[in-house]
Parts: structure tokens; C-alpha cells; sequence
């Protein structure tokens, strides 16, 4: 920062972003002062001599000229666009100030202290400091008018000259006293002549973002020259009155030259490029002896806002890069056209700028200039708009900026509102901007930058930027960005339906861009698309790819209903874009060869005489060559992250896996998306994951681990060995709780290792970062170590083959260490003849300095002189007590009251050099850096062989852990071997329920086997828990599974091939179906995909339509599942009469009450395979109302009524409302039974045995050998004892 002084003390310029609105009392905003503010503010010292001596350097986007020029006046801040907050301080010793003050020849004395009102003003324009760090173009006389603290500043050492306005920060500093000696009299002659040829080469303005020719160093060396230069600057000056007085200056320099005067005055155009005027900053007269009143400064800022609209005139009426508008047909939002002659105007940042915001229109741009990051025209808007980011007008180009450090906080809050994010970061210093050029001069070529960076402007070349990558909601591959430790999922998805009544084919490419893990997926999908909905719901996409005019209306329709809002749709081009199967073969192997040639990926891989190419992609891609779909939706992946720069670094990474939504392949527990919702696995009705499964279970201690978990109980186990060694491990972890404490010791304090290990792979792996990675490693091969030695205590030897299966890391984490030394990861000294250099070159210009130290010290008889570094730019400065004499060519720097810093001709060339040096050491340094991630890199298997070991230990601590807070009775299931499904739980509880709950009433259930009925005919009033039973059911079976204890006193099951479930009542607005319509769909599924081993649950089917369609319809389904499929299950339902109907039916229970055929009770009870069964209610009817307690028990029989009258009176319905229900109900009731008695009078069979007759009949008229035998069998086993027993108390016809 810039010092300034008054009375009151030094005080001190900040540089911030955000600053309060001005002051209403001081009656102007940043574009506009009255004449009365401005005389309130103190003169404006104008060192013009000096300013043209150095304005090769001080006009590329500088906005003073420090130490260079050797300016005589204080600085004083902007009073428009580059105001900036003061605040009173003092020197970081606590008593600098400047001890020579410079005489303002004027006709009037100068005030030396800054009003109040001004302090506020400069306070409310704090965030125009930006403006000042990215103005390229500001000329001489514009510097001299806004005097703007200096962001960037030129710098002139040995003929040569860089300009870069990011990497300068304004140092604290006071201009050198003048030097009234002969001597500097003539070195400011020659220094006068020097200074015109620099004017010469300056006259048409310049950019503050480019780099000279020649060589020099960077502007981290502002405020040093050579030393004519410095005789010059020391020499002569002129001083002109404030901006705010309006006058002209009283006497001219004795030494300005009047072509240096003329040169600066001709710095009129815009940067210096293209020939466009530049629009002219408000002037208040400053040297031209007139005020300008508030209505001609408003004029003129209105004429500039017009000028600066008419140079981007391709924003006013934005087209695509194909030329189409916003809203015609094939527009592309990511692309925007600029004609030619707007490239012309354009200066050399402008053209960067926009040949990487053409291509990427809709992102959000962060450019990085030095310390900040900054956003232009439509994205500085955004800004403003969504998070009241300070605005400012930066010339041609709106603007707003954020720190650095605080890139990542702004990215995410960007990302949160839908927006892409690119990152655009500045690849080298104006320092090694030059010495690239250098390099380049003597290898007898020039370099070329790349992303816009090496266009050339009058003999000069930008800085280099590239765009680094661009982070989307599904592509964020820094995990300090994201929220949680779960994945956060990108998924590109490619249709396949020939014909509308064809099943559809789905080809799918998952990616997790934080672990640069792939997952590729190709099925064949049922007409609900089952198995999509199961994947969406299991992964919860944050960005979802597609081709354009490919995805049915059916799939988007079910896309839109389960991805909500917040997920970000990108469409992408058939072919040029979304790629097929065979071009997407060809870049993937391209990618994989480039990929294996420069060194990124040396590992194994398999099929090595396939050839080259194919030998590098890996076994998980070359699986799906066959399958096309999956290919191009790899290939629309690929596509998209080149768009977004992450194509290397995350494909390359090999992480590649087969996924398979239903788990169909691995023998697991198939659980379709609608089970997911309707059990709450993994988050409840409002979205939230309170009372869900996986909040219960999920106790995991490091994020790898928790992400693991969430795969485990998506898909449990169903082979029995496989279920009881992990019963078994889990027993033995409940056991030791030595082990679990060790685990948590070395787990809690480990770093997101998976996540980490991508940065590594993709070289963006922070220092810090990467030395926890290596503490990490070393602390899990010794953890590990102490939990072999636990383990060998337990009975089972499922942990310790685990444990063992880990790779020995001691030896590859001592070979890694050897290559690096310090938390800098700088190189072993000796081992690197490159760094070796570069450090000994540091080295040997320090050794030169502390001669010239020792030199001074001798030269002025003063032991006390020191160096002395101010910041990082201001370095070096000889620090002299402040009664020393010095020589007339010593440059002063910065001052105290009681010590003078200067710079001498020797040290200013040293420190240049010592620049240079430590740059290109920092070059080396880098490259050895991106070496050793390479090397680390090499052994990525090993690292997340390691990892996934952790992570099985901690899934299985953590069932462990939920199995001992189940409380009692809590009991280890036990898992048999059958054909069919049995499941059999004694006084079974909710296990979501049991911290909320301490009276729940537990339930004995047992559905299947030898003992017990596949069905229950679940009936009871609303509120009774029938839907909680039918919940809890299907949770204990999935805990026992995935081998977890289960709160009961007794679990035994035979495992369950899948969960299908038909709850609640929801309509499905976005595929135009109603509540009935989804009832349909998920009926149809089961019925479709059930087994003799599934679980089925159905809570009042029906209940959507009319009350006789939907009993009917209830009836067919019940039928179908008791008597063709055979799956275990429950039947929840308010319709009564079924239980009379299946009554008769030889799969069902007798009904205990009153039945119409009494007699057939007794025959029914061997043959029952239907329970009845209802949840207990206590109900009496007193004068006081009618009471219905809920009892939450499951008892045999059939509920006598659904009390919804009286459960509406719990609701607070008016008594006479209910009472007029009741009566109602009663009368259709009676009614309704009674026709229900006439109609059954006449009925030979029950309708039950009529359907199971019929299809018999229709099934043997088919050939046996194309239908189901097992199924006819069953069927006709059905129908034979129904007809027996029928016989029995009938009179049935033989021919039946």
C-alpha cells in the first residue's frame, strides 16, 4: 500500500474490494465531485519531470511512478473511479513517517491534513481499487489528474521494461528528497534524454498486462532504475497545484525537457491498439486552471457510459457462433459471434479476454490478475446482481473482483446458483514473462503463449493466461469446494428406442469428477424405466448430459420428476458433440496413448497384443465396445470435460468401473428406486435424510468410508456366506472395542486421501496437500500394523485377510521421501543439477548484495546500516540512520523518523538480478514439482488399493457401532439357505423410530417357510401402523442383509432377491399421470418382476379410482400374487370385503368373526397360505363421543371397520360432521353387505376358485413345454384342494 502523510501521522492507503456507498454529506458519487469537495482535499503534486523521465514504465496501466522517477509529492487518492479508503496508521514499526517533505511551489499553501470528509469518501470508494489494478491504458496526464494508488507500476532496469499491473501491490514508500547538487543536475540531463526515447516508444498509450521484449525484471522491482534514472528523478521536478484548487502550477522545473512534456500530452488513444479513442476520465481541471461544474461532469460520464456501450456493440444483439439469436432454433448458449472489425479495436487483455469468453459464453469467468480474480461486462454483472459485488465501470469493460484466497468461497456460491465457473489463472509474473522472452531470444525464436497470451502489440507480448478448467455443479473436482464427504455426480446418458412400443436401451457414463472415478452402464429398460429411476435415485446427479433431440418424452418426463430442480441439463450436438460409439473409441485410445507418451499414467496394463493403442485403455471401457450406447455416452463425457479442460486430468486417472443400477451381476439385494423412496433408504418424504436409513447406519469416520457405505446398503448382500462373514466380522468388532478405538484415532485424523490422490493425478494438488497425503499414508501403514495384532484375537479371519490384502507401504513412502526435501517440496540438493544452478546463482547475487552491504557500511562509517525488505516487492532497501549522509545518485525509498531507506545504483542492478535468480529458481522449483506428483502418481493402485482397505474397515466399524446403539433386544440375525423366501422377526421394532420413541410397541411378523403364510391381508383404521409395520419389515430385512444386527428379540431369513413396494399417493405431473396411473405402473412392475424370493409390499392399492373399480382391481392383484407369483408380502388395505372373499380361497386364513359360510372354517386351516391379520384397536361409544384408541398390535383377523369418521374427529372436525358421518357410513355399510349376500346365494364356486379354474383351463390348452410348468402345477395344486373343500360342504358339479 501507498503511505501518505498528514498532521495527524503516516496513514495508510488499503487496498479492499468492498467500501460503504459515499457519503450523502459530500454531495458526489466516485464519477463526480462539486466544486466545494474538491477544495476540501489537499493539492495534488504533479513530479511531471520525473513522470516523463519514467514513462516507458508508468504509463502501461501505473498510476503513479514510485522510486522510479523519483516523484517529489505525497500521493493523494483519486477523487473518481480510484479512491480508496484511508485509515490513520503508522509504519509497521509504529513511527514511520516521512521526514523530508517536498515544497508545493503554489500560490496558495497546501493543507497537510485530509478532511474528514474526504477520509469517508475515499472509504466508500475502497472498491475502485480493482479498477486501478486492471487499467491498462491510463496515460500520463490521466495518471497525473486521478493520481490512483499504483497497482501496477513499470519498471526500467538495464533498457528494458515490463508492464504487469496483477503482481504489483502499491508499496509503502516516500518519494526521494530532491538533491539540489551539481551533480544530479547533469544526471538528470542525461536522464532527460533517455526519458524521450522511452516517451517515443510509449506515445500511443499501452496495456498494463504485457511484457517488453527485452529482457528486465518483473514489476515486483517498481520503484527501482538505473542510475541515471535515479540522478535524473533526484534532480528535477515539477509540482502543480491540487485538482480540487483548479490552478495552474506556479513556476516550471528547471530541467523538463518540452519533448518529453509533448510526449506524455499525446498519450490519447485507448491503450494504444486499434486506433479507438479512448473515453476521457473526468477531470476537475487540474492544470488547466478551470472546475468543471457537477452537470458537465454527468454530461461527460454519460457520453462515456455511450462510448463504452458502442465498442462492444456485438453485446447489444448477441448471436451464437453460428449466427443465431437467443431463442431461434439451434442456438448455443456456450458460444458467442464477434465480427472481425471488433477484433481490430480490441487491446492486447481485451483480445485475451474475449477469445476465451467466446468460446465459453455462458460461464462465469474469473480472471486472475496478481492477488485477484476478476469478472467482465456480463459476468462483473451477475456479480452485482446475485451477491452485490461493488460494480465498476474499468474504461471499456464492467468489473468486479474478489480476492485470491478467497477464489474458492466465491466459486461455490456462484455454483450454488446454477452458474459454470471458469477459472483463468495468470501462468507466469511480468518477470517471467520477460525471462521467457529472453530464453526464447537466445534459442533464436520467440515463444508462444497459448490461450491468447502470445499476440504481439508494438514489440510487446501479454502475460500469459490460460483457462485452467471450468467447474460445473456435477464437475467439481476440488473437494474443499463441495459441501459434504458424498459424491457429487455428472451423468451422460444416450437413448436407444428403434420404435415407441420397443423396450429402451439406456447407455450411461457416471462420473464422480472429485475422485475422477467413471462408472459405464448399458441396459435394457422395462416401459416404467425401472432400472433409470433406480440410478437417478441412487446417484442424485448434479448435472446431467444428453443429446440433443435423443432423450424420449417418457424418460425425460421421469428424468424431470426424480432430478428436481437444482440439477443443471446440458444438451449436446448429435455427432460433432455427443459422440458416437466410434469416434468416442477413437479419442478415448487417443487420450490413453497421449496420455501413456508424456509420462501422466505408466502403469500396467492388460492385453498388450492388442496393440498399442488399445493396450493402453483400460479392461472396464474395452468391456463395453459392444455396447454402443454406453460408448457414446462415454464419448459425449469426454467431449464435455475437453470443453471444461478436465479431460486429461480426470480420464486418464483409469479409475474406470462397470455399474449396474439393479445389481443384477453380483448376486446382491436388488432395491428399485421406488423401494429406495417409499422405505426412506437413503432420504425422507421432504427431501431431508432425518429418520433415514442411512443417517441410522452411516457412523463411518472418513469420507472415502462414508462414501463406500452409502454403496453397500444401495445394494446388500443376498449370498448367505457372504452375508454371515460379515455377521462375523461385525460380532468380532462388538467384542473388541480396543479395535474400534485405534481405528478412530488413525480414520478422524486422515484428509479426503481418494479425492486427493485425483488433484495429484491431475497436478493441482496444493504443497500442504500433498505433504498430508504422505503423513496420511505413513499413518495408515502403522495403524494398520497395531490392528493386525488386534485381530489376531478373533474368531472369524474375514478382518485380518482384509487387513492383510493392504500393500506394504514403508518402502514406497521412504523412495517418495528421498525425492523431495521440506514441506516446500523443493528438490535434495545434489540430486538435481538444475535446481542446483539456479539456487547457487540465489546465492552468489545474495553474496554480491552483503558485499555492497558491507561496502556501504565502510563507504559511510556506519556499522548500524541493515537491509531491509518491505513486503516482497520493495526488497533490499539500505536502511541508514536517519543523521547519515548518503551519496547525491542514492535513491530514497521509505523513511521513518528515525531511519532512511534508500536504493544505490549497485544495489538496484543486484536486486533486479536477485529477481531474476529467485524466478527462475521458483521456474525450476515448479517442475520439480509436477515430477514428483508424477512419480507419486505412478503408483495410484497401490495408493487406492490402501484406501479402499480403509475404507471396508471403517463400513464394517460402522455397522458395528449401529448395532450396539440398537439397545435391547437387539439380536444377530440368522441367515438360512432356501428356495423360497422366509422372513421371521419376534417383537421387532423400527430401528429410524427409536431415538424419538421410547413406548414403541414391538411386533412379532413371519411371512413364508413351512410354518408361516406368504401373505398378510393387512387391514385396520387409518393411524393404526400398518404402514409403519410394512416399513419396518422390509428395513429389518435390509440391516440383516447387509449384515447388521436387528432390533428384535429373534431374526431368521432366507435372503430376499429384491424389495418391491407400492406406497403412498403421489401423482406423477411431469409424465401426465395421475395418482391411479402411477398406482398402475408400479403394480405392473411387480407382478412382472416378483420371484417366489422377493418381498412385496402394497399399501392400499386402489384407493385412487372409484371404490368398486379400485376393490376389484385389488382383488385381481392379490389373487395373482398368492396363487401365479408366490412372493412373500404384505396386502395393506381399507377394503373389508376382500377378507370375505379369500376366506374361501385355499391361500388364505379362515376369519375368525362372523363368516357366511361358517362351515367351511375347519377345512381351511392346513391349507391356509393368506393371513389376515389387523392392527388392534380399542374403540367405545359413550355419551361423551366416540373414543378410538390405537393399540399398534398385530393380531389375526380382520378389522370390523376403518374409522375414518373418527379419526377425522381427532382431527378437530365438527362433532355434527362426524356424527352425520357416521350414520352415513353405517347405511352404505348394511346396504352394501347385504347385496353382497344376494349376490353370493347363487354362487356354486367362489370367485377366487372361478379365476384360478379359468386360467388352468387356458393354460393347459397351450402346449406344456411353452408355458410355466412350475406354475401350472401350482396352480392346478390350488384349484384341486379348493374344489375338494368345496365339495365337501357343497354340492359342486364333478365336471369342475
Amino acid at each position: 500500500m501507498s503511505s501518505q502523510k498528514g498532521t495527524g501521522g503516516t496513514q495508510s492507503t488499503l487496498l479492499s474490494f468492498f467500501g460503504k456507498p459515499a457519503s450523502s454529506s459530500t454531495g458526489a458519487g466516485p464519477s463526480s465531485s462539486s466544486p466545494a469537495a474538491s477544495r476540501s482535499r489537499p493539492p495534488l503534486k504533479t513530479p511531471t519531470t520525473a513522470r516523463a523521465t519514467t514513462s516507458a514504465s508508468a504509463s502501461a496501466g501505473s498510476s503513479t511512478s514510485k522510486g522510479t522517477g523519483g516523484s517529489k509529492g505525497k500521493e493523494t487518492p483519486a477523487t473518481s473511479e480510484g479512491d480508496v479508503l484511508t485509515l490513520d496508521d503508522s509504519d509497521a514499526e509504529g513511527e514511520e513517517k516521512e521526514d523530508d517533505k517536498v515544497k508545493v511551489p503554489s500560490k496558495r499553501s497546501a493543507p497537510t491534513s485530509k478532511p474528514k470528509a474526504q477520509v469517508k469518501k475515499e472509504d466508500a470508494d475502497a472498491a475502485e481499487q480493482i479498477a486501478g489494478d486492471s487499467d491498462e491504458d491510463e496515460d500520463e496526464e490521466q495518471v497525473a489528474r486521478r493520481k490512483r494508488p499504483s497497482l501496477g507500476r513499470g519498471v526500467k532496469a538495464r533498457g528494458s521494461m515490463v508492464v504487469d499491473s496483477e503482481d504489483s501491490d502499491a508499496a509503502s514508500s516516500t518519494p526521494p528528497k530532491p538533491k539540489a547538487s551539481t551533480g544530479g543536475k547533469a544526471a538528470g540531463k542525461k536522464g532527460g534524454a533517455k526519458g524521450k526515447v522511452k516517451g517515443k516508444g510509449k506515445s500511443k498509450g499501452d496495456d498494463d498486462d504485457f511484457s517488453g521484449a527485452s529482457s528486465g525484471s518483473d514489476d515486483d522491482s517498481a520503484g527501482y532504475s538505473d542510475a541515471s534514472a535515479s540522478s535524473a528523478s533526484t534532480a528535477v521536478s515539477v509540482a502543480s497545484s491540487s485538482s480540487s484548487t483548479g490552478r495552474a502550477p506556479a513556476k516550471k522545473a528547471k530541467a523538463a525537457p518540452a519533448a518529453k512534456a509533448k510526449s506524455a500530452a499525446k498519450q490519447t488513444t485507448f491503450g494504444g491498439f486499434g486506433g479507438i479513442a479512448r473515453p476521457g476520465f473526468k477531470s476537475t481541471g487540474s492544470g488547466s486552471g478551470s472546475i468543471k461544474t457537477s452537470a458537465e461532469l454527468a454530461r461527460e460520464a454519460k457520453k462515456d457510459k455511450q462510448s463504452n456501450e458502442e465498442v462492444f456493440s456485438f453485446l447489444v444483439d448477441p448471436k451464437d457462433a453460428d449466427g443465431n439469436r437467443p431463442g431461434e432454433p439451434g442456438y448455443d448458449p456456450r458460444t458467442l459471434y464477434i465480427p472481425k472489425s471488433a477484433w481490430a479495436t480490441f487491446t492486447p487483455f481485451e483480445r485475451q479476454f474475449w477469445e476465451i469468453k467466446q468460446n465459453h459464453y455462458d460461464t462465469v469467468l474469473f480472471f486472475q490478475k496478481g492477488k485477484f480474480f476478476e469478472l467482465y461486462e456480463e459476468d462483473a454483472a451477475i456479480g452485482h446482481r446475485e451477491f452485490d459485488l461493488k460494480l465498476t465501470d474499468r474504461v471499456k469493460m464492467k468489473m468486479v473482483g474478489v480476492p485470491e484466497s478467497s477464489f474458492d468461497m466465491w466459486a461455490s456460491k456462484f455454483l450454488s446458483q446454477g452458474y459454470k465457473v471458469g477459472r483463468v489463472d495468470q501462468c507466469e509474473t511480468a518477470l517471467g514473462a520477460e525471462i521467457r522472452n529472453k530464453d526464447d531470444k537466445k534459442a533464436g525464436g520467440k515463444g508462444k503463449a497459448k490461450g491468447g497470451a502470445g499476440k504481439q502489440a508494438n514489440g510487446k507480448e501479454i502475460v500469459r493466461r490460460e483457462l485452467k478448467s471450468v467447474l460445473t455443479t456435477g464437475t467439481i473436482v476440488d473437494g474443499t469446494m463441495l459441501t459434504d464427504d458424498m459424491s457429487s455426480h455428472c451423468v451422460a446418458i444416450k437413448e436407444d428406442t428403434p420404435s415407441p412400443t420397443s423396450p429402451p436401451s439406456f447407455g450411461i457414463c457416471v462420473l464422480d469428477a472429485s475422485t475422477a472415478e467413471f462408472s459405464l452402464s448399458s441396459f435394457t429398460d422395462d416401459a416404467c424405466r425401472t432400472q433409470l429411476e433406480t440410478l437417478v435415485r441412487q446417484l442424485k446427479p448434479k448435472e446431467l448430459i444428453h443429446q440433443k433431440g435423443n432423450l424420449s418424452v417418457s424418460t425425460i418426463r421421469l428424468l424431470r420428476n426424480c432430478l428436481g430442480l437444482e440439477c443443471q441439463w446440458t444438451a449436446l450436438k448429435e455427432g460433432k458433440e455427443f459422440l458416437t460409439a466410434e469416434n468416442a473409441r477413437e479419442e478415448v485410445v487417443k487420450l490413453f496413448k497421449e496420455s501413456k507418451s508424456t509420462g501422466e499414467a505408466d502403469m500396467e496394463v492388460e492385453g498388450e497384443n492388442e496393440g498399442e493403442g488399445e493396450a493402453t485403455v483400460p479392461e472396464s471401457i474395452r468391456k463395453m465396445y459392444d455396447k454402443p450406447v454406453a460408448m457414446s455416452a462415454l464419448g459425449g463425457m469426454v467431449w464435455y470435460l475437453r470443453q471444461l479442460n478436465l479431460d486429461a486430468d480426470l480420464v486418464t486417472a483409469r479409475n474406470f468401473n462397470i455399474y449396474d443400477p439393479l445389481s443384477k451381476s453380483d448376486g446382491t439385494l436388488h432395491l428399485d428406486g421406488q423401494t429406495l423412496a417409499h422405505i426412506e433408504v437413503l432420504q425422507n418424504s421432504q427431501g431431508g435424510t432425518e429418520g433415514t436409513l442411512i443417517q441410522l447406519l452411516s457412523r463411518c469416520v472418513t469420507p472415502f468410508g462414508k462414501r463406500l457405505f452409502k454403496v453397500w446398503l444401495c445394494a446388500p448382500l443376498r449370498d448367505v456366506k457372504a452375508i454371515n462373514d460379515r455377521l462375523d466380522a461385525v460380532e468380532d468388532l462388538l467384542g473388541n472395542a480396543t479395535f474400534a478405538t485405534s481405528f478412530d484415532v488413525m480414520g478422524k485424523g486422515l484428509p479426503d486421501l481418494e479425492r486427493m490422490l485425483s488433484r495429484i493425478h491431475g497436478k493441482t494438488c496444493r504443497k500442504a496437500d500433498f505433504n498430508k497425503v504422505i503423513e496420511s499414508f505413513e499413518s495408515i501403514d502403522a495403524s494398520l500394523k497395531t490392528l493386525a495384532d488386534i485381530a489376531e484375537d478373533f474368531k472369524s479371519t474375514g478382518i485380518r485377510r482384509l487387513i492383510s490384502s493392504a500393500p506394504d507401504l514403508a518402502d514406497l513412502l521412504e523412495e517418495i521421501k528421498e525425492l523431495y526435501d521440506g514441506e516446500e517440496l523443493l528438490p535434495v540438493p545434489g540430486k538435481d543439477d538444475e535446481f542446483d544452478r539456479v539456487a547457487q546463482n540465489v546465492v552468489d547475487v545474495e553474496d554480491s548484495l552483503e558485499e555492497a552491504l558491507a561496502a556501504a557500511r565502510k563507504s559511510l562509517k556506519c556499522p548500524d546500516i541493515e537491509f531491509k525488505d518491505i513486503g516482497t516487492k520493495d526488497i533490499k532497501q539500505l536502511e541508514v540512520p536517519a543523521g547519515v549522509k548518503v551519496p547525491n545518485n542514492w535513491t530514497k525509498i521509505s523513511g521513518t523518523q528515525k531511519v532512511n531507506r534508500y536504493y544505490t545504483p549497485e544495489t538496484t542492478r543486484l536486486i533486479s538480478d536477485l529477481k531474476e535468480a529467485r524466478e527462475r529458481k521458483q521456474m525450476v522449483v515448479n517442475d520439480f514439482q509436477f515430477k514428483l506428483y508424477g512419480e507419486f502418481d505412478k503408483h495410484y493402485s497401490t495408493w487406492m488399493a490402501v484406501i479402499r482397505v480403509v475404507a471396508q474397515l471403517d463400513c464394517l466399524l460402522s455397522l458395528s457401532k449401529s448395532s450396539a446403539a440398537l439397545g435391547e433386544p437387539c439380536v444377530r440375525p440368522e441367515i438360512i439357505e432356501s428356495d423360497t423366501a422366509i422372513v421371521e422377526f419376534e417383537e421387532l421394532r423400527h430401528p429410524c423410530v427409536l431415538n424419538t420413541s421410547s413406548d414403541f410397541i414391538p411386533n412379532d411378523v413371519a411371512l413364508g417357510g413351512d410354518d408361516a403364510k406368504n401373505l398378510m391381508l393387512l387391514t385396520g383404521p387409518n393411524m393404526a401402523g400398518k404402514s409403519t409395520l410394512l416399513r419396518m419389515t422390509c428395513t429389518a430385512v435390509i440391516m440383516a442383509q447387509l449384515g447388521c444386527f436387528v432390533p428384535a428379540a429373534k431374526a431368521r431369513i432366507a435372503p430376499i432377491d429384491a424389495i418391491y413396494s407400492r406406497m403412498g399417493a403421489n401423482d406423477f405431473i411431469f409424465a401426465n399421470a395421475s395418482t391411479f396411473k402411477v398406482e398402475m405402473d408400479d403394480c405392473n412392475k411387480i407382478l412382472t418382476k416378483a420371484t417366489p424370493r422377493s418381498l412385496v409390499i402394497l399399501d392400499e392399492l386402489g384407493r385412487g379410482t372409484s371404490t368398486y373399480d379400485g376393490m376389484a382391481i385389488a382383488y385381481a392383484v392379490l389373487h395373482r400374487l398368492a396363487t401365479h407369483t408366490g412372493c412373500i408380502g404384505f396386502f395393506a388395505t381399507h377394503f373389508t370385503l376382500l377378507t370375505e372373499d379369500y376366506a374361501y380361497h385355499p391361500e388364505s386364513v379362515p376369519l375368525p368373526l362372523a363368516c357366511e359360510w361358517p362351515s367351511l372354517t375347519s377345512c381351511w386351516v392346513s391349507l391356509s397360505r393368506i393371513r389376515l391379520a389387523n392392527m388392534q384397536t380399542s374403540f367405545s361409544d359413550s355419551d361423551d363421543g366416540h373414543d378410538v384408541v390405537f393399540l399398534y398390535k398385530l393380531i389375526d383377523g380382520s378389522a370390523p371397520k376403518s374409522y375414518g369418521p373418527h379419526v377425522a374427529a381427532m382431527a378437530g372436525l365438527p362433532s355434527e360432521l362426524v356424527d352425520r358421518a357416521i350414520g352415513i357410513s353405517k347405511t352404505f355399510e348394511e346396504t352394501s353387505r347385504a347385496r353382497e349376500l344376494k349376490m353370493r346365494a347363487n354362487e356354486s364356486l367362489p370367485l377366487a376358485q372361478q379365476a384360478d379354474a379359468a386360467f388352468l383351463l387356458k393354460l393347459a390348452r397351450l402346449s406344456v413345454a411353452e408355458g410355466n410348468t412350475a406354475q401350472l402345477l401350482r396352480t392346478l395344486a390350488t384349484v384341486r384342494k379348493g374344489v375338494e373343500a368345496v365339495k365337501a360342504n357343497k354340492a359342486v358339479p364333478a365336471s369342475v
